[in-house]
């Protein structure tokens, strides 16, 4: 690089941002698919809850911590992305329901 004209190095420093722009929408779009999976198994685990008391518990624990994780790694990225925590359904209020 010390051979390079400043222009040559303008385009590699534009091409290394444009890089680096692809891979944060690379992770932004897989961390959103897994949460997305994640979020899907914690509503059918609280749909459940009836039939498997424990589990709600247990994937919304789950759910949560990943969610904390991954928010963490986006501010670490400086991506600006929130999630907000989801409880679990009790055994007693699915009862109640039928």
């Amino acid at each position: 690089m010390l051979d390079a004209s400043p222009e040559e190095l303008d385009r590699h420093r534009l091409a290394l941002r444009v890089a680096r722009q692809n891979r944060l929408e690379l992770i932004s779009r897989s961390t959103d698919h897994l949460m997305a999976r994640m979020d899907a198994a914690a509503g059918t685990a609280n749909t459940k809850a009836l039939l498997h008391p424990t589990a709600p518990r247990a994937v919304v624990h789950s759910r949560n911590h990943v969610a904390t994780a991954v928010t963490e790694f986006y501010g670490r990225l400086g991506i600006e992305r929130g999630r907000q925590a989801l409880e679990a359904r009790r055994w007693v209020d699915a009862a109640a329901e039928v």
